[in-house]
């Protein structure tokens, strides 16, 4: 027997399999897909939390207490890097995460931090490539006035073009700036879509606070250096090499989910191959009896399981593939951060592997229970009976099959142990939740249900057991997981869109913040608006004497009585008088009310008392220290910032910004309705991330009910043959095989949305204020989803064969 015959035995045979051989493809490729993609979106999402030095920029943060890093602290530096003591270091300002908006745009947009840079020495460590224009530099680019470079995710997320300008508010104590974004990278150290990039010159217009205040440092032929810099007056931090808490997060979950899609795809595997070879019991009594020796067979058909699992691997490899890199690219836009594109190939290898390897074993272990009987009991359709030998060989060929999941297992998880308990745990889990539906399968198969058709349908649903369970296994796993996401979002959702809600009569905020030079223009405006003049919150910088923190300049706001309705009032009362003060709930919380002491501004002392306390929390204009408008002048000469605060009909908001933005272009102009849509655009990116994992899940369920309508039909084909021929119709059959796999989705949506109810009682009963609920239309349709997934495939699979006519089935052809 030659190789080539044995190809184009193997080829034939899965030609002729037809449906079955499709089913087993699709089972296979599944299992590889599922592993495949999970660890490419993992080992992508991995490179952000474990190259901890390139996301940092440097193996230590460094920090100048006594202000800004100045020519003397460079020159410091450069000499440890020309005696080893560092191996290169990067100077740079970084700027708080601010809030950029499209110049006379409708939406805010929330950026991370910002980074002054001298192009010629950032970054230290990793890549910062510019990708639009092509072949520009980010020095050619950063030399340009007023000149901002965003991310290329970030521009595709809120539609930004080059060329366009933009306003950046970095915060409310600092001056709005114009810019233009005049170029788009695709690489960042620190992967985060939100990084911005200026001129050292533009930054400090932009932040003066942040004037060269950060230095990152890779350590020198000496190593580790860290108490040669404290002791020149530099604060250090080192940077562990440590991932963080949430790569293990991400590497349980996602990973653990590809090892459970595979572990499923192989039962559902195991199930088509017993069946299948079960089917050819003539073909293998023949080949006995022409002479064929069990290795023979055992080459002969694990040539052709081998052939099958090899082609159901290679397309679930590709699908893994292009998967994941959909996968990457949802999470990125949910998640702000630039991922790459990742094939692990060495896990998908092993996927692949295990793929075929799954496929021959449960192939083999037919063959080999079909090779120990002798050929006139293979022919007569008797029972196989399984001898010692036997037995010992289909017990090593699971233990090898366990061993081989085990394995992938732990190089997937990468530690033997999380591997072990990962399979341990998922092989447990799912035979506990096997036998409770196949328990609740059984309970439905005893229950007295009205009409002959669905008492039929729900005792062929408990003959199918093992196959119906694991399916309803997925389909619920779907629908849980899609019902929690939907109602966490909705939720979310929902109090949005209360607040944006257009048809309302309620009143909603406006935020104009600009420079004091731009107050006649601001009250101009409000005269072409027809409103009233508004008395400014004014934004300042003082000090304390307070001997903690002699020298340090707090941001403070300057309040009248009637400007306080942003903040809540904790404690005392506030008059605004020129003498009081207040503070915020976390600054100086020790400190009795009644306190006395000196405030210290830029052109003079203000002694005050300490009369209130307040929370920030729903305020725009939040500080440490809050005084009233008659004290500004005392301590400066003019505020930094003027903040103006409008309360219009949501219907008039558009308006009103519109014009402000015209009338002064350099304001930062925003309103609450733009707050909740861009909240809304991160949620929507969110969910539909959730739904793109979960979907995987339906998937899994589809394959299975694919799978066992497939399989039960081939089982059932001479009691169809029979129904068939004693007068029931094609119609009659397809309503059994409905109303069994409505049954199905039935079950898989009940048990899935009691999931999510148990869920979301346990959560509001720990955490009242979630006030997490889920409609009654949008459970309905996550429920009747997963019915009709369920019934669409089992139609689709059905449908053929149930066409077939009765000698066609009787005869077994």
């Amino acid at each position: 027997m030659g190789l080539g015959f044995t190809f184009n035995y193997a080829w034939r045979s899965l030609r002729l399999g037809g449906q079955r051989t499709l089913l087993a493809i699709i089972c296979i490729g599944f299992g590889v897909m599922s592993l495949g993609s999970m660890q490419s979106l993992s080992t992508a999402i991995n490179q952000i939390f474990i190259e901890n030095r390139v996301s940092v920029g440097g193996d230590a943060m460094l920090d100048w207490p006594n202000g800004s890093i100045g020519p003397e602290q460079q020159a410091q530096l450069e000499q440890w890097k020309q005696a080893g003591v560092i191996g290169g270091y990067v100077v740079y300002s970084a700027i708080p995460p601010g809030l950029l908006k499209p110049a006379g745009g409708d939406h805010v947009i929330f950026g991370d931090i910002g980074y002054g840079i001298d192009p010629q020495s950032y970054p230290l460590l990793g890549e910062l490539h510019v990708s639009q224009p092509a072949n520009a530099s980010m020095s050619e680019l950063l030399s340009q006035p007023d000149a901002l470079v965003a991310t290329e995710l970030l521009a595709i997320q809120h539609d930004l073009t080059i060329g366009q300008e933009l306003v950046i508010l970095v915060d409310q104590g600092a001056t709005p700036k114009r810019l233009k974004l005049v170029g788009l990278v695709d690489q960042v150290p620190n992967k985060s879509a939100g990084s911005l990039f200026f001129s050292l010159a533009t930054a400090h217009e932009i932040y003066p606070e942040a004037n060269l205040n950060s230095v990152r440092v890779v350590w020198g032929q000496q190593g580790v250096q860290v108490g040669v810099l404290e002791q020149a007056g530099w604060s250090v931090a080192t940077v562990s090499s440590e991932p963080s808490d949430a790569a293990g997060l991400f590497n349980m979950t996602l990973r653990g989910a590809g090892v459970l899609g595979l572990i499923v795809s192989g039962i559902g595997v195991a199930n088509t191959m017993q069946v299948v070879l079960a089917r050819r019991r003539n073909e293998i009594a023949i080949l006995k009896t022409l002479g064929y020796r069990g290795p023979q067979l055992l080459l002969l058909f694990g040539f052709e399981t081998a052939l099958l699992g090899l082609i159901g691997s290679i397309l679930g490899a590709v699908a893994a593939v292009l998967i994941g890199d959909q996968l990457t690219d949802l999470f990125a836009r949910s998640s702000a951060y630039i991922l790459p594109t990742v094939v692990d190939w060495q896990i998908l290898g092993g996927a692949i592997g295990l793929g075929i390897a799954t496929t021959l074993i449960f192939g083999m272990v037919a063959i080999v229970k079909a090779n120990a009987v002798r050929p006139g009991s293979l022919l007569r359709s008797g029972p196989i009976e399984v001898n010692p030998t036997t037995r010992r060989a289909m017990v090593g060929l699971y233990t090898a099959l366990g061993a081989m999941f085990a394995v992938v297992a732990s190089i997937s998880m990468g530690s033997f142990v999380a591997g072990m308990l990962l399979f341990a745990g998922a092989v447990l889990g799912l035979a506990l939740l096997n036998w409770l539906f196949q328990a609740i399968l059984l309970l439905v198969a005893k229950t007295p249900l009205p009409g002959y058709w669905l008492r039929l349908a729900s005792r062929n649903m408990q003959r199918n057991g093992q196959r119906a369970a694991f399916a309803i296994i997925a389909l619920a796993i779907g629908v849980f997981t899609i019902g929690f996401s939907a109602a966490a979002l909705l939720t979310v959702q929902k109090e949005l869109d209360a607040r944006a809600d257009p048809n309302t009569n309620l009143n909603r905020a406006m935020w104009v913040i600009t420079a004091p030079s731009e107050a006649s223009k601001v009250a101009q405006t409000l005269q072409q608006l027809q409103q009233p003049t508004l008395e400014p919150i004014q934004l300042l910088e003082v000090e304390t004497s307070l001997p903690e923190l002699e020298g340090v300049k707090f941001e403070t706001s300057a309040r009248s009585a009637t400007q306080i309705g942003d903040i809540q009032l904790t404690e005392g009362q506030w008059q605004a008088a020129a003498d009081q003060v207040m503070f915020s709930t976390w600054f100086f919380s020790e400190i009795p009310l009644g306190t006395e002491l000196e405030l210290i501004g830029s052109n003079g002392r203000l002694n005050v008392r300490l009369v209130g306390r307040y929370e920030n929390q729903a305020s725009q204009a939040s500080s440490a220290i809050v005084i009233g408008p008659d004290a500004v002048s005392q301590l400066v000469a003019q505020p930094v910032t003027l903040i103006y605060v409008l309360n219009l009909p949501i219907n008039q908001l558009s308006t009103a910004t519109n014009t402000f933005n015209q009338a002064i272009p350099q304001a930062f102009v925003y309103n609450e309705v733009e707050m909740y849509n861009t909240t809304q655009m991160i949620y929507r990116s969110l969910g539909l991330f959730v739904v793109a994992v979960a979907g995987l899940a339906f998937v899994a369920g589809m394959v299975l009910i694919a799978n066992a309508v497939g399989l039960a039909l081939f089982e059932r084909r001479r009691e169809m043959g029979i129904f068939k021929a004693v007068g029931y119709s094609t119609a009659h059959l397809l309503r059994s095989i409905s109303m069994e796999y409505s049954l199905v989705g039935l079950i898989a949506g009940s048990a899935g949305m009691l999931a999510v109810w148990l869920a979301i009682t346990v959560i509001n009963t720990l955490e009242p204020k979630a006030g997490l609920g889920l409609d009654a239309l949008p459970g309905l349709l996550i429920f009747g989803f997963a019915i009709g997934l369920a019934l669409l495939t089992a139609l689709g699979v059905a449908w053929r064969p149930a066409h077939l006519r009765p000698l066609h089935v009787l005869r077994d052809e």
